[in-house]
């Protein structure tokens, strides 16, 4: 009983130490913008007792969110390879995987460079999402083209206004309300119910996802205990997960191929894959 007192005396000691004390272990924040997660609360309060925060993280919560992305990414990426799917498919799972990476990385140390390692992949990722719903009417190296000129042309502009995540976030909602507007119109032509339905299941979690956002960057001051940037990752993992499913059934379609639903984990996990059909050859 003496130890256990002991070791609560120390939580409650330690979780009172002022945060100011020691200067954070990245240095100073040099991002153009920080969440409403205080910084550096967690682990300057709590670092000897976790081995987690032995290497310094800034927003604890806002880090440790960002590995649920991972393991779907990573785990849709396994599960394309093994299908050998279309390498469309493997690239979307595994935007995913570094767009959550990348996140890890910023909210660990709010170091600019490394909120260009979270924001550049978002914008590819989205790109590469565009490029997943896209029926062949061009070759592959037009597509990877027109991919890699848009995305140079916003970094270029995100770092000459580098003191503003303003064109960042126009530059990225008009990518994901157009892929939103793209991907509605293959829903409607789709003859796949179960399409249909992880559709609704990725609009409704990242728009869930989103107005967790919009609520810790302006009404932290109502919200801040409820770690809302934090579900956004959460949130917004889910949702592209369960589009990657809808989009390989639009795709299947466009390619003249079939998609069954593989269910994982007992039975409470899909995975889409795509059953090729043999054609004959065009001559």
């Amino acid at each position: 009983q003496s130890t256990w007192g002991g070791l609560i005396l120390y939580f409650k000691m330690a979780s009172l130490r002022s945060v100011n004390a020691t200067a954070p272990y990245w240095g100073h924040a040099t991002s153009n913008i920080d969440w409403c997660e205080e910084n550096y609360v967690v682990c300057h309060s709590f670092a000897q007792p976790f081995w987690w925060c032995l290497v310094g993280i800034a927003e604890f919560f806002n880090t440790l969110s960002n590995f649920w992305g991972i393991v779907l990414g990573l785990w849709g990426l396994r599960q394309s390879l093994k299908d050998k799917a279309e390498f469309r498919i493997s690239l979307c799972y595994f935007a995913c995987t570094f767009v959550f990476c990348g996140s890890l990385t910023f909210h660990a140390t709010l170091l600019y460079h490394f909120q260009l390692l979270d924001e550049m992949p978002m914008i590819y990722g989205t790109l590469f999402c565009h490029y997943m719903i896209y029926n062949d009417r061009r070759s592959p190296m037009f597509s990877g083209i027109v991919i890699s000129v848009i995305g140079i042309l916003i970094f270029i502009v995100m770092y000459l206004t580098r003191e503003s995540p303003l064109p960042l976030q126009i530059a990225y909602g008009f990518l994901v309300c157009t892929l939103i507007i793209r991907s509605v119109s293959r829903y409607q032509l789709t003859r796949y119910k179960a399409a249909k339905k992880y559709m609704w299941y990725a609009l409704y979690t990242y728009g869930a996802g989103f107005a967790c956002w919009l609520m810790d960057r302006h009404a932290c001051d109502y919200v801040s205990p409820f770690y809302f940037h934090a579900w956004w990752h959460v949130l917004t993992a889910t949702g592209c997960y369960f589009w990657m499913q809808a989009a390989t059934f639009f795709r299947a379609e466009a390619q003249g191929n079939n998609a069954e639903v593989v269910m994982h984990f007992w039975g409470m996990w899909p995975y889409v894959r795509i059953k090729r059909t043999q054609r004959k050859k065009m001559k």
